[in-house]
């Protein structure tokens, strides 16, 4: 394996890493982690699971009248239609 191979498989690594605890920090939309093809059905899953989690806790915060950044009304929604599309496969 050359170096520029071990850097790309090191980067990866660490994407996937915080795709895991911050997936809106790797991916822009929950399709794009459904149509990613370096990612392998539970990664996928488990990725859109912790964005699903994130987007509750901002409905939530949201709800107590605390500021923050929270995603567009439909963003649930098409995390949750990312999951179906994926439990068809």
């Amino acid at each position: 394996m050359s170096d520029t191979e071990r850097d790309e498989q090191r980067r990866s690594h660490l994407d996937l890493a915080r795709a895991r605890l911050s997936p809106g920090s790797v991916f822009d939309s929950p399709e794009q982690v459904v149509d990613h093809s370096a990612l392998d059905h539970d990664q996928k899953v488990e990725i859109l699971r912790q964005w699903e989690l994130d987007a509750l806790e901002d409905q939530v915060a949201e709800g107590e009248g605390m500021v923050g950044g929270g995603e567009r009304p439909d963003f649930l929604r098409r995390i949750k239609l990312a999951l179906a599309r994926l439990s068809r496969v």
